[in-house]
């Protein structure tokens, strides 16, 4: 998510609380097109929909008891799945206000996007999780007072937890399964193609004896 879309967010949350009806306790989201489930938090409410961007399928938000708003949760389809090679080390030299770190979700480590703004004096951090779904990935995204940030991580690394679906990536114990079945297929293949020639050959040295 780029620091302006959340600025947007921010803006457009503080100016809808007073919209927003009906205080939600945790519960399961789930998404037949993206085939995922999460389990979200406690204490967040429905967001208004025109507060939404492209490809955001999901936005709870969090308030505070004067109205100030605590946490911003967002998932956002990506639209393609990610690559496991994929490397945004790049990224950590193209913007001061933008670090790449690392977050485990299941076996991986998946590539967190940590965005700090400010806001009328105020600063604000939104930690973006991509996660290697298929038919598409997701990403993450859960912001809140840049003081708040150790919890936030913290926060995230739960939530993240309870993402069930599946994934393009594989681990290494799959990678060395799916190798050693491709040597052992590999293996059948050259002894039927042995025994094959081995029993050409011998047809053709029986036809030429019998001719002497």
């Amino acid at each position: 998510m780029e620091g302006r879309e959340l600025m947007k967010f921010f803006i457009c949350v503080a100016l809808l609380v007073g919209l927003n009806v009906g205080w939600v306790r945790g519960f399961e989201y789930s998404n037949r097109e993206l085939g995922f489930k999460v389990r979200l938090p406690d204490g967040f409410e429905g967001v208004s929909s025109r507060t939404r961007t492209e490809g955001v399928v999901m936005m709870k938000a969090k308030f505070n008891r004067d109205n100030s708003l605590s946490r911003l949760l967002s998932i956002q389809d990506l639209g393609e799945v990610i690559r496991q090679d994929a490397n945004f080390s790049r990224l950590r030299k193209s913007a001061g206000n933008v670090k790449l770190e690392k977050i485990q979700w299941r076996a991986f480590e998946v590539d967190v996007f940590s965005v700090t703004e400010l806001d009328r004096g105020m600063a604000y951090v939104s930690l973006n999780a991509q996660i290697p779904l298929k038919p598409r990935a997701i990403q993450v995204s859960l912001s809140a007072p840049k003081s708040e940030e150790r919890v936030l991580h913290h926060e995230l690394e739960t939530l993240l937890a309870t993402i069930e679906g599946p994934s393009n990536w594989v681990t290494s114990r799959d990678r060395s399964a799916l190798a050693s079945a491709g040597v052992v297929r590999t293996s059948v293949v050259i002894a039927v193609l042995m025994v094959l020639v081995s029993g050409a050959l011998w047809y053709i040295f029986r036809r030429q004896g019998s001719r002497k």
